[in-house]
Order: structure tokens, then sequence, then C-alpha cells
């Protein structure tokens, strides 16, 4: 299918040529090698109102030519403004999106960083990061160097965005996948060591060549707007001016992502509430076949007991529901207001296995500081596992093109053919 679609994208012309008048290309599948991709600082405190930048650094042992990565964020805490290639990257193709299906109907076309911003302010998922060195264009060391660079903004007063990565990948020097664990961060706005507002988190200013507002860029004014009044607000429990809930909203959040095959991504469990509460409880269900999960970490203002956490993924990777209680941090509480995170699961694929699942939330409890449930409105997900869906990752589609291309004859004659067709 990769090879396919690749076919009828205008990225072929460009990678063709590049590839054809390059060294031949050696299409390995999977090498011995391993990698990592993180959000780093894992934990970026920043002041309201200000910009800042979150950073994709990868760590492989191998030298690298292409790296991946879906990012997952808040948007009613956090906006992108700008999406570019990391120094290692510097010379290589930025590519966004995905490339639909034939049956779409669609050209085939990634999306411009303007449309890759847009989107995503929108549904908080910058979908398929991925940057490519074609042939001859040089390589990316083995060891740690920067990947992605986003240049961000907050739109809330206070609140914690968790950044979540999914679809990891990479490619060495002859187009081979590199195995790649993934490890998330988050933005906490108004956190302790935050920067006075105003002033970028670090002191860091938009990369040059970004696309942000105003200089080309298509201004997700619509999304920001709408999140600039969402606002979270932290009331200490047990008090006599908390108020009772009255009504919640479960959602899993993104409420539909595409992962590679065997790959590690994560998903929330987020909650709109308007009062302050005690306990929350979810019971998740999935296809225990195709995906397992790995960790679960609460949101900020929630615990648990770790056994416990232990235990509820034990049983869930045998029978595939998830059931998880969390009571509220009395020191530090969740949000009374607006979206926030109750729970992140991290998940994997299971080996082999690709497919379609839905992440139903299959019941639902929070109480509030009164002790009486209020009642519960539930948003399912669903997550797609490989070529399931119709779509393709960036890179596996360049490992298609790699693979594709074959040199004839001598002289300088040339000639491209799809394998399999």
């Amino acid at each position: 299918m990769f090879r396919k679609l690749i076919m009828s994208t205008a990225l072929i012309a460009v990678l063709a040529v590049t590839a054809l008048v390059a060294a031949p290309v050696r299409p390995t599948l999977v090498h011995a090698a391993s990698g990592s991709i993180a959000v780093t600082p894992g934990t970026q405190p920043v002041a309201p109102g200000s910009t800042f930048t979150v950073t994709l650094t990868q760590n492989a042992d191998v030298a690298t030519t292409g790296a991946q990565a879906t990012i997952s964020f808040d948007p009613s805490l956090i906006q992108v403004q700008g999406i570019q290639a990391g120094p290692a990257y510097a010379a290589a193709t930025l590519l966004l999106g995905e490339v639909p299906g034939e049956e779409t109907g669609q050209s085939g076309q990634p999306q411009t960083p303007e449309e890759a911003v847009a989107s995503a302010n929108q549904s908080g998922v910058i979908l398929n990061a991925a940057t490519f060195l074609t042939p001859g264009s040089g390589t990316v060391p083995a060891g740690e160097n920067v990947f992605l660079v986003l240049t961000m903004a907050t739109v809330a007063a206070a609140g914690t965005s968790p950044i979540s990565l999914s679809g990891t990948e990479m490619i060495d020097e002859q187009f081979g996948e590199v195995p790649v664990a993934a490890t998330n961060g988050e933005v906490v706005i108004g956190g302790a060591g935050a920067p006075p507002p105003g002033t970028p988190a670090g002191g860091a200013t938009a990369p040059a060549g970004a696309t942000t507002p105003g200089a080309g860029a298509t201004a997700p004014a619509t999304g920001a707007t709408a999140a600039a009044g969402t606002t979270a607000i932290a009331t200490v429990l047990g008090t006599s001016k908390s108020p009772s809930l009255k009504s919640a909203t479960f959602a899993i959040s993104p409420a539909t992502q595409k992962v590679a095959k065997e790959a590690t991504f994560t998903f929330t469990v987020t909650q709109q509430v308007d009062g302050a509460a005690t306990s929350a409880q979810a019971a998740v269900s999935f296809k225990k076949d195709i995906m397992e999960i790995v960790k679960l970490q609460p949101g900020t203002g929630w615990k648990a007991d770790s056994k416990a956490l232990d235990a509820a993924i034990a049983a869930a990777n045998g029978n595939g529901e998830l059931s998880v209680t969390l009571t509220a941090d009395k020191d530090k509480p969740p949000a009374t207001s607006g979206e926030s995170t109750i729970l992140t699961v991290t998940m994997k694929g299971r080996a082999g296995k690709e497919g379609k699942s839905a992440i139903k939330l299959v019941s639902t409890d929070i109480t509030g500081t009164d002790g009486n449930s209020a009642p519960v409105t539930a948003k399912d997900g669903e997550v797609i596992v490989g070529s399931a869906g119709g779509g393709s990752s960036m890179l596996l589609i360049i490992i298609g093109v790699a693979a594709a291309i074959v040199i004839l004859g001598g002289g300088g004659a040339f000639a491209m053919k799809r394998r399999g067709s």
C-alpha cells in the first residue's frame, strides 16, 4: 500500500530525482539498532501569556537519515505557532500529516506547515511530523541530536498539558527501520520556576524559519480564541465554599489516532467539570489482542497507589478492560473548571498485530466535595494500529520510495519502477 500511495504524491519527483543521482539504495528493512525520541525537558514550567519552545531529542546508536513522531497536547491550554526541523536535520525535508488511501479520492498531498499548525490547534495533534535527508544530502550522527522544535504559546492562566508522543520512528542510512522508544513530557503553566509573563520559557525565541501567525501562516484564531477563555482554577478541597459537582464530561483524547505496528503511544482520559471533586473512576475497554498497556500516570491533582495501578495494568492486559480509581490530592487538587487530564495511558501494539480498536469508556464516576456523584457524559475514542486505517506515515512512505527505485543498465540510463506492479 505504501508504494501505491507515494506514486500519487508530488513528493515522488523530488525524492526520486535525488535518489537516482546518488548511490544505489539498499532497502534493508530491519536492523539490530535502537533509538529513542524524548520531549526535553521532561517537565517545563512556563508563565501565562508566554511563548516557549518544546524540543524533541533523538538518541540513536547508528547514523540516521530520518525521524518521525505524532505529538499530542491540550489545545485548551497551549497552541502551536511554528514547527521546525532541529539543527541536526537542517538540510532535511520536513513532512507533515499523512497521505490518504486511494479510496478517499484525494491527491495524496501532505500538509503544509500552515495547514498542520491550524489543524493541530483544533485537534491537539501534530500528525506524522517527519524529517528526511535525501540520499547524498548527509546523515545525522549516532548519539543525541535535536530532531524537532515546536514554538508554542500559552492560552490559559493555569494548567498542565501533556506532550505525548506516538508513532515514533527512525530510519538509518540504508532506509532500515530503527526501533524507537518514546518518552513523553508536560508543560506546566504557572508552575514553580516559570519565567515572568511575556518572556519565552528558558529565554527561547521562535526558531528561524518557523511558521508563526502573521508570517504567512494560517493562524488558528478560532481555536485559540475559544481556548483563551478556558482557565483551570485550583480550589482547596474541604473548604466551605467548595462547590458540589453538577455535571462532568470524560473523554478519550485524541479521539482518533493512527500508530505504526508495534509502536508505543499514549492517550489521555480528560475531564470537563464545573466544580471540585474528591474521587474519580473510569473503566476503559480496548482490544487486548492488538495492544497492551505498559504504564499509567495520574493527571495533575490526582493520585493512586502504585501497586493498585500495577494490578490494574495486569488485569487489563488479561481481560481488555482497564479499571482505575483516583483520589484528589488535597495539597494540589485537580482543576475545577475547563478541561484537564485525569489519567495518561501508555500502550504498545502487540508484536505482529494490527487493526482498529475502540477505546471505550464503559463506566465512569466522579464524586463532588459533598459526597454526591455527578452525572458524567462519556466520549469514546479509537486507535488504528498499522495499515488498517488506509493512511500512511511519512517515513514508511519514504521507505517505500527507496525500495521502489531500481537502477537499470549503464551509461546513466535510469528508470523507476514500482515493486509488485
